[in-house]
């Protein structure tokens, strides 16, 4: 069997993911291939799952900004992890019905789980309020953390969010209006993660922070800054958390993590990730 996958986006350029795909392949001795399809709408993007996957020869989609959430309306059948986020990363057939699944948790939760040994797991501040932002907090609830902070550029997006994952996770989630109120929640050294899930800093994208550096005094000296970005390789943000001596993670883990656990759902082989992992990093280099 060839296995004809793909990632669905409205931006694609700077995505590895056919690097990581065709890795997989490789290791697990199986014919595949994977495409990149930018879409412009969410009208193309429904219709060209329906063509492409439920009626075309594709085996299954990854979905990526701006379209996770409407993957989850799309699909007939859920996961539990996409149950818990209300956001869908990976498309695929079963039974004859369109099934969602959200891999982002599990990836979040491999990637970073070893970067939290020391930390401890109280209060997270989690900067978006899109599909990644639903994984990684869906993904602080089965790491531990008590309680999470949630901070957006559009606060009436984030209350939305904040209100509907109240009725699927049983993580604290409270919505934070600016930086001012999260300085007001958090003294110095009392934030154990800080989590950037926005394109802010994305090759190509809008430049910058996601937030400003003094934010990044309040995180623990044996907390944790991760950015989902992974192209490129380091932020400014995650460059700044360095210079504080503080740990930091970019998206490289999660998205080799994820791609792994789409790939078991596509194929039934759950690969090793280790060459993937050194590819993407050469190719990112």
């Amino acid at each position: 069997m060839v296995y004809a996958c793909g990632l669905i986006g409205k931006t694609l350029e700077y995505s590895v993911s056919p690097v990581i795909f065709r890795t997989f392949c490789e290791e697990a001795g199986v014919e595949g291939d994977y495409c990149r399809v930018e879409l412009p709408t969410e009208e193309a993007f429904r219709d060209f799952v329906k063509c492409g996957l439920i009626e075309g020869p594709f085996v299954g989609f990854n979905v990526t900004i701006p379209y996770k959430e409407a993957a989850y309306a799309l699909s007939n059948v859920h996961g539990s992890d996409a149950e818990r986020t209300g956001a869908v990363n990976t498309l695929s057939i079963e039974n004859g019905k369109l099934r969602g699944d959200n891999t982002d948790v599990f990836g979040f939760v491999r990637s970073a789980q070893e970067h939290l040994i020391d930390a401890a797991r109280n209060v997270a501040l989690v900067v978006g309020a899109g599909g990644a932002a639903r994984a990684v907090l869906a993904a602080l609830e089965e790491l531990g953390f008590t309680r999470a902070l949630v901070l957006n550029r559009s606060l009436e997006r984030a209350v939305r969010m904040t209100k509907e994952l109240a009725h699927r996770l049983k993580l604290p989630i409270e919505t934070v209006a600016d930086e001012a109120a999260v300085r007001e929640l958090c003294e110095a050294g009392t934030l154990d993660v800080l989590v950037n899930a926005t394109p802010v800093g994305m090759k190509g994208g809008a430049p910058g922070m996601p937030v400003s550096e003094s934010i990044l005094d309040l995180v623990s000296p044996h907390g944790l800054v991760v950015d989902l970005i992974y192209n490129p390789p380091e932020t400014n943000l995650l460059r700044n958390a360095r210079r504080r001596s503080i740990k930091n993670l970019n998206g490289v883990g999660m998205l080799v993590w994820q791609a792994a656990r789409s790939f078991e759902i596509w194929t039934g082989i759950l690969p090793d990730t280790k060459r993937a992992l050194q590819r993407v990093n050469e190719v990112l280099a």
